[in-house]
């Protein structure tokens, strides 16, 4: 199974399993809406998508349209949705940019607990930061790699530089992204309310080993 299918199935389980009908999402960086189906097979109540790239986001809109499933879209990242508590908050491939700087690092967690109640998800897919520095560089016959131009410090703005073949948020080549400390993502999060259930790194691939699907409950 070619990379990108073998991800959608991971996203499709980890959505299933956290979401009842009913429920309030909120799907943080949600690209070209590749999970809108996702979402609406499990009948909930109210689907709420930000991203910050503009033609990504017309995307997703576009998708909506055509499926005839109603989205309250936002341009931006989390700070750019309204302040409403939500049963669900999905970072499917996307927390790790927090990890850019430690100003937006502090800012999200902040943002997530305001949008939290007691027994919200906070659930996703992110790059795990000790398979990556004990596993990098990997690349594969079919383009996809994963190479550290030097060492990390364990610290915000240390980046890694990805290329997952036939998935078009890489169509244009490499991208430069931060790498996301579990130490210090948990340890935050747990400060903030959040505890964690699930931290289970995916399989199929040496790209795929590098991902882990997370999943934390909030608790006050």
């Amino acid at each position: 199974m070619e990379l990108r299918k073998r991800h959608n199935v991971f996203k499709r389980e980890l959505i299933e399993s956290v979401t009842n009908a009913g429920s309030h999402i909120l799907d943080v960086g949600c690209g070209r809406g590749g999970d809108l189906q996702k979402w609406r097979g499990c009948n909930v109540a109210g689907i709420n998508m930000c991203d910050p790239c503009e033609q990504s986001l017309a995307e997703a809109k576009r998708r909506a349209k055509n499926m005839k499933i109603r989205v309250n879209f936002y341009h931006g990242d989390i700070h750019s949705t309204p302040h409403r508590k939500f049963d669900v908050i999905c970072f499917n491939f996307s927390l790790h940019y927090i990890f850019e700087t430690k100003e937006l690092f502090t800012s999200t967690i902040k943002e997530i607990k305001a949008r939290a109640k007691k027994n919200t998800i906070l659930c996703g897919i992110i790059p795990d930061s000790h398979r990556i520095t004990m596993r990098a560089p990997i690349n594969l016959d079919d383009g996809s790699f994963f190479v550290l131009k030097k060492p990390g410090d364990g610290g915000f703005g240390e980046n890694c530089y990805v290329h997952l073949a036939d998935t078009l948020y890489y169509e244009n080549g490499a991208i430069k992204e931060p790498i996301a400390y579990k130490d210090l993502l948990i340890t935050h999060l747990e400060d903030a309310g959040f505890e964690l259930k699930t931290w289970e790194p995916l399989t199929g691939s040496p790209i795929s080993e590098l991902y882990t699907k997370f999943l934390f409950t909030y608790t006050r």
